[in-house]
């Protein structure tokens, strides 16, 4: 549990916390990274920035490569 908090839920939390809102436009991307678009965010909130959006793609693969590590898959 601690190396997925310090893998990924604490780096996500401070990508999440540099835009108000951010949490949604993270998850929307987090989605089409995955093969599951599902649209840009409404005003007033804004997509992630591709920089942001290259960091979470790294986040995601470390917490699944963390995550099968300690479920054998």
């Amino acid at each position: 549990v601690d190396e997925l908090i310090a893998g990924f839920y604490r780096p996500y939390q401070e990508l999440r916390s540099l835009v108000p809102g951010y949490g949604i436009s993270l998850t929307k991307a987090a989605l089409a990274l995955r093969g599951m678009p599902s649209g840009g965010v409404r005003p007033p909130l804004v997509d992630a920035a591709p920089e942001h959006v290259k960091v979470l793609a790294g986040l995601i693969e470390r917490g699944l490569a963390l995550a099968a590590t300690h479920t054998g898959g």
